[in-house]
C-alpha cells in the first residue's frame, strides 16, 4: 500500500512539473506572433481619359532604405504592392526606389515617409514593440533617362502600420498607356 501512495504521489509531482515545464514554453513562443509591422503600398495609374484608378505593375523594382546598407527588394519583376518597415530610430524613413536597375539605366524615386513611434511594453518574457503611424507621405527627387516609370504623387489610406496587410499608401504612376 505505501509503494502505491508512493508512486502516486511521484506520479503527481512529475505530472505537475512537466506541465509547469510546457506552460511556460508556449508562453515565450508567443511573443513573435504578431510580428513586426510594416507598411503597405499599392501600385496605381490614372487614366487621364476617363480618370479612372487603374493597378499598375512596376517591371522591374529595387528599394533600398536611404542612411542604411539594407536592400529591402532585390530586383523584383512584375511589383504591384510593398510591404515596407520603417525605422524604429527615426521618425523619418526614405526609401529609394530603382527601375531596371543596372549603372547604365539608373532611373530613381525617393520616397518620403514622416512617422511616429510609440514603443509599449508587452511582458517581461517579450518586452517591448513598437506602434507607428504615418504622419505624412511625398514623393521625393528623381532621376530621369527615360519617362518609363515616374513616381507622380502618394496618398495616404491608411495610418498604422500592421501586420494584416491593411493597405497604407496608393502610389500613383504617370500614365503610360
Amino acid at each position: 500500500m505505501r509503494k502505491i501512495i508512493h508512486l502516486l504521489v511521484i506520479a503527481v509531482l512529475a505530472t505537475v512539473f512537466i506541465g509547469s515545464i510546457c506552460n511556460s514554453c508556449t508562453e515565450i513562443g508567443n511573443c513573435s506572433l504578431d510580428g513586426r509591422a510594416l507598411m503597405y503600398c499599392n501600385i496605381y495609374t490614372i487614366d487621364p481619359s476617363t480618370k479612372e484608378v487603374i493597378k499598375d505593375t512596376i517591371d522591374t523594382l529595387t528599394i533600398t532604405a536611404l542612411e542604411t546598407d539594407s536592400i529591402i527588394l532585390n530586383q523584383d519583376t512584375k511589383v504591384t504592392s510593398l510591404s515596407l518597415p520603417l525605422r524604429y530610430t527615426k521618425d523619418t524613413t526614405i526609401f529609394v526606389l530603382r527601375y531596371n536597375y543596372s549603372t547604365k539605366n539608373n532611373e530613381m524615386d525617393t520616397l518620403y515617409i514622416v512617422h511616429k513611434n510609440a514603443s509599449y511594453f508587452i511582458s517581461m518574457d517579450c518586452g517591448y514593440s513598437m506602434e507607428q503611424s504615418i504622419t505624412s507621405a511625398k514623393k521625393g527627387k528623381s532621376t530621369r533617362k527615360t519617362q518609363k516609370f515616374q513616381l507622380d504623387s502618394v496618398a495616404i489610406k491608411n495610418t498604422d502600420a500592421n501586420t494584416d496587410g491593411t493597405q497604407n499608401l496608393q502610389l500613383f504612376y504617370k500614365y503610360r498607356g
